[in-house]
């Protein structure tokens, strides 16, 4: 595994050195020149609704090359600020990238009646099997951001263990991985920014969702939810099949299944996030595969840096793609394979070995 240790220290620029600061200049749109025409993919889920895949192939890939799949967050799609830019760095690399489109989102919002909340995992092992499908012996890496993090984190320790490959390593940024804790965090007087911005988006993101599929799920209640805790009562309790919004915090946190966590898997946040708060990374429990990095700096998703360090002032995706890049490019031959290999060289060195000793007879 890439030791995530060895990332050159993130410094942000004196105007950015506070975490609302990253936050905010993190979702502003950023400009990705010749992106390579992404192919969608659609995947079918067991009860009718859809993802969406949307491929970019570099010119230069070949079966069994690496792959990056990148799952965005709340509220975002495939065409996520730090979403984009990554994959398009990854394809100038000769990387394939596969960003998702959960349910709800982006393009999928046409494909689906439900919308993504961080219980429905499973959708995250569909998408893997369609990628294996895709990309038949290629090794994928896979980036989950925020929300997407926690969906993969759950995915990891609940299938992972026996399920992974093609899955090689896992990396989640960000993720809330004690929804209870990020839920009450979100009600204090100082996060209440954030917790009417992120509502106003989501329910953005359902208004249209709603006037693509007439017949999606909506909100379980009177009224719009006014913030995040009514969103989660009103209506993820309800698709999910949960007690209360309680049950569902507890259930579909990442929190319990680290330590099951078997594929080489990396965390990385921030100390000043004003969403995720850095407390519920403090002691945790995992499994000798999980490697927790906790920055300084950087706020949600943000991670805006000074200028020379790198190509440009993203500097998280530059990890991300040193990251990938320090993986091996394609799969280990499979140990069949390998021993086939291993018993032609042992018997051509014997071989060889009773020729040398013929000769040698010969020759006296």
């Amino acid at each position: 595994m890439f030791n995530l240790e060895r990332f050159p220290p993130f410094q942000p620029p004196a105007w950015l050195r506070n975490g609302h600061a990253q936050t905010m200049a993190g979702v502003f749109p950023s400009a990705v020149k010749r992106h390579v025409v992404a192919v969608p993919h659609h995947i079918a889920l067991p009860d009718g609704d859809a993802l969406v895949l949307h491929d970019d192939l570099p010119a230069n890939w070949e079966l069994g090359d690496r792959v990056l799949l990148l799952i965005h967050g709340l509220a975002g799609s495939h065409a996520s600020a730090c979403v984009r830019r990554i994959a398009h760095k990854a394809c100038n690399a000769g990387i394939r990238a596969l960003r998702l489109d959960l349910r709800g989102c982006g393009a999928g919002a046409n494909h689906a009646r439900h919308a993504a909340h961080s219980g429905c995992w499973h959708d995250i092992g569909t998408a893997i099997a369609a990628v294996a499908q895709l990309c038949p012996n290629s090794p994928v890496a896979a980036v989950g951001f925020s929300l997407g993090g926690n969906l993969l984190l759950n995915w990891l320790g609940e299938e992972g263990a026996t399920r992974h490959a093609p899955i090689d390593a896992g990396l989640a940024v960000c993720p809330p991985i004690d929804l209870t804790i990020a839920a009450d965090n979100l009600r204090r007087k100082r996060r209440r920014f954030y917790d009417r911005l992120l509502t106003r988006r989501l329910l953005k993101q359902v208004a249209r969702h709603m006037q693509l599929r007439p017949d999606a799920t909506c909100f379980n209640g009177q009224r719009p939810p006014r913030n995040m805790l009514e969103v989660d009562a009103y209506y993820t309790v309800a698709v999910g099949g949960y007690r209360d919004t309680a049950d569902y915090y507890q259930s579909a946190s990442p929190l319990s299944r680290l330590p099951r966590i078997t594929c080489p898997t990396g965390i990385v946040a921030a100390a000043d996030d004003p969403l995720v708060p850095a407390h519920m990374f403090r002691d945790l429990k995992t499994s000798d595969a999980v490697q927790t990095v906790i920055l300084r700096h950087g706020g949600h998703l943000g991670f805006i840096g000074r200028r020379g360090v790198d190509p440009d002032r993203y500097w998280l995706d530059w990890r991300v793609l040193e990251w990938v890049q320090g993986m091996p490019k394609r799969l280990p031959p499979p140990a069949e394979e390998v021993r086939r290999e291993s018993i032609v060289t042992t018997t051509t060195r014997s071989m060889m070995r009773g020729y040398s000793a013929s000769a040698k007879a010969g020759a006296e």
